[in-house]
């Protein structure tokens, strides 16, 4: 096991001018660290509007603008509303996926994935025959009701 050396050889002063640089020298490399992740944030932040947006308009012939979407660059999503509808950007960079989210059609909580957007009749899907429901909840009575 590695100890720590002792210093008994050099004075006070010394040991709190090189405390000094140390620490002075550890706040500048975590200074640029931080501004370096804040840069990349941004960049990736801006990323993932910008396909989410190429998306969008691949589908739908419509191109939002970039700053009505919301970009989140820890989870790697994008989200973005329209005409009452929820799309959303998920997944690692190379492999993202647009879906549609949508709540419970029953109870009308939790969020929903629907199947991934690739063209304009998997949007009409999600839109009119997707209903994601809880396995808690159902639609309606079972045809059998009386009889379970």
């Amino acid at each position: 096991m590695y100890s720590l050396p002792t210093l008994q050889s050099q004075d006070r002063a010394d040991v709190a001018v090189a405390t000094d640089y140390h620490t002075e020298t550890a706040e500048r490399g975590q200074d640029r660290a931080i501004s370096t992740y804040r840069v990349t944030e941004s960049v990736i932040s801006a990323a993932l509007q910008s396909e989410l947006a190429r998306r969008i308009e691949a589908i739908m012939n419509y191109r939002p603008s970039p700053e009505t979407i919301f970009a989140n660059p820890v989870t790697l999503t994008a989200t973005f509303s329209h005409d009452g509808s929820l799309f959303r950007l998920e997944g690692a960079r190379s492999v993202a996926t647009l879906v549609l989210v949508r709540p419970c059609a029953y109870c009308g909580t939790g969020e929903f994935s629907s199947i991934p957007l690739t063209d304009l009749a998997d949007l009409g899907y999600a839109l009119t025959v997707w209903e994601p429901l809880h396995a808690d909840c159902q639609e309606a009575d079972p045809a059998n009701w009386l009889y379970s």
